[in-house]
């Protein structure tokens, strides 16, 4: 008898877990025993917030490991056919499930009950859709190619669920699926700052499962499904060092749309979309220049994304805001000035033997881009506000000097372009990055880059 998509993915799960269940029982020396006995561990998670703890280990495990591979095994449950929702809930519940009791002995880390679940999901959903779209595409060798560079491991429910490709019924012009809104910019560039020079190279994709979404038509529909997913990726350094890494995987869900978009009299379109709705993401940012070495990998747990779009013959404008409320890891840059006005670090939080702190705080992320035939000028602004949080360390108890940290990043970028054709942007640009770190009561550094962008930018 066939298995229905949640058989299949607790069968696939529970292979997982008993395969990590299995070396991490076998490497019980490495692991922080916090009690002495598995029914202790459980018994104290009933008595006190003592617990319950924001571990200490590196962003490579913290971020990175317990993003990545929950996202890996929801993304199989979404192949198997569940819901995202659903999907969600059997990765929050085998995840709580794994800190709750497998590793009782341990105190709860926090940090991994919000982030397996939450970074797991939207790194999942974005993976999908995009894997989704490039099999919906012509089987041509590019999509096969880009597709299973989003497809990873899903790769492996497809064969065994004997899953075939499926083209769509409408097909553009280079062989992607023209049902879904899709959006693509790869770019390489260069960058001017402080006498020194800088290459970048990157790309932005967006994917809106709307029919025809911001073609002429009138659409007032609500979707409860996983309606938006993007992903950027840019890497940016010279013959000396890397100077910098950004990774954004963004989806949206739970959304409305409002659409009213028609034809004059001279055929030209004229009208606006809308859209708003739920949105999740992870992100990633590296930054490594003379006076700046910064992490920050935020988790943004939920948020409220909206986009206007006006279109008016050859004229159109653009406008996206996305507010989110944010877990994250952060690297001070007020630390050295602290240790260099006051004593050594000791007694102090324990992750900062890894670089960095845990911290609740806030985003925005927004754009808006004007185009009129081959001209066109835009704008980003991010700013992020984060705030430690106290008493809640790895080794609580040790932790005689918890002073209070606080950061912003904010970086604005503003450009104009010329079209040669509508598949190619030439971009100049100007950029300003500004950091603000302050430990309590008066130590802080406040630097900032500015520089200034050429690009050349493949729209396709």
């Amino acid at each position: 008898k066939p298995l229905n998509p949640f058989q299949k993915s607790l069968i696939e799960l529970g292979s997982i877990y008993a395969l990590r269940t299995l070396i991490y029982s076998q490497s019980g020396a490495l692991q922080d025993n916090d009690f002495s006995t598995w029914t202790v561990g459980i018994s104290e998670r009933f008595k006190s917030a003592k617990p319950y703890r924001f571990d200490d280990n590196s962003l490579v495990i913290n971020h990175v490991g317990h993003a990545m591979m929950p996202a890996f095994e929801t993304a199989l449950f979404r192949t198997n056919g569940m819901g995202f929702y659903q999907s969600f809930a059997l990765q929050f519940t085998a995840s709580t499930f794994w800190e709750f009791v497998i590793e009782a002995k341990e105190t709860v880390s926090l940090n991994d009950v919000l982030e397996t679940p939450v970074a797991g999901a939207s790194i999942s959903e974005v993976l999908f859709q995009f894997s989704q779209f490039y099999r919906r595409g012509a089987a041509n060798r590019h999509n096969k190619i880009i597709g299973g560079f989003f497809s990873g491991p899903m790769a492996f429910n497809y064969w065994v669920n004997g899953t075939a490709r499926k083209a769509s019924d409408r097909l553009d012009a280079q062989g992607y699926d023209a049902n879904t809104y899709h959006s693509f910019k790869n770019y390489l560039g260069s960058g001017v700052y402080s006498s020194r020079f800088l290459l970048r190279a990157g790309t932005e994709m967006e994917l809106v499962n709307i029919k025809d979404y911001k073609k002429p038509g009138a659409e007032h529909r609500f979707y409860n499904f996983p309606i938006a997913a993007e992903f950027d990726l840019s890497v940016g350094g010279n013959h000396q060092s890397l100077n910098e890494v950004k990774l954004l995987m963004q989806t949206q869900f739970a959304s409305y749309h409002a659409k009213h978009i028609g034809i004059d009299s001279t055929e030209q379109a004229r009208g606006t979309s809308f859209l708003v709705g739920v949105s999740s993401a992870y992100e990633m940012n590296y930054a490594q220049y003379p006076t700046i070495n910064d992490n920050v990998i935020t988790v943004h747990i939920l948020g409220l994304a909206a986009e206007w779009f006006r279109i008016s013959g050859k004229t159109q404008l653009t406008a996206k805001a996305k507010i989110y409320g944010d877990y994250a890891s952060v690297s001070s840059q007020a630390l050295d000035n602290y240790t260099q006005q006051y004593d050594p670090l000791t007694n102090i939080k324990s992750s900062f033997k890894e670089g960095y702190y845990h911290a609740i705080g806030a985003s925005l992320l927004s754009e808006i881009e004007l185009k009129h035939d081959r001209f066109l000028e835009g704008a980003k602004l991010f700013a992020g506000q984060y705030s430690s949080v106290d008493g809640y360390d790895r080794h609580q108890e040790l932790v005689l000097n918890d002073f209070h940290l606080r950061d912003t990043r904010t970086e604005a970028k503003t450009w104009i372009a010329f079209l040669p054709t509508p598949e190619m942007e030439l971009q100049l640009g100007y950029e300003k990055r500004q950091w603000k770190s302050t430990i309590d009561p008066n130590t802080s550094n406040n630097p900032q880059v500015n520089m200034f962008t050429t690009k050349v930018v493949w729209v396709y």
